[in-house]
């Protein structure tokens, strides 16, 4: 994917994670393995402050697996 240039309006890596798993309705919840609290803290601030991401940037990422698929 890194290869089709980069994702309009980048975000952190963890926020685009995170926002692309919960912008679709069929997820409820999203496990997120850390053993750093800071990390956890900072994970949960993401969330609360940052989210959702646009559906530009959700339609895109859909966009970009779609042209992986074998």
């Amino acid at each position: 994917m890194m290869d089709m240039g980069p994702i309009p309006k980048t975000l952190d890596p963890i926020l685009l994670s995170l926002g692309f798993t919960l912008a679709h309705e069929q997820v409820d919840t999203a496990i997120v393995g850390t053993a750093n609290p800071e990390h956890m803290r900072v994970n949960i601030e993401l969330v609360k402050k940052d989210l959702p991401i646009s559906m530009e940037i959700v339609h895109e990422l859909h966009n970009r697996f779609d042209r992986l698929e074998p």
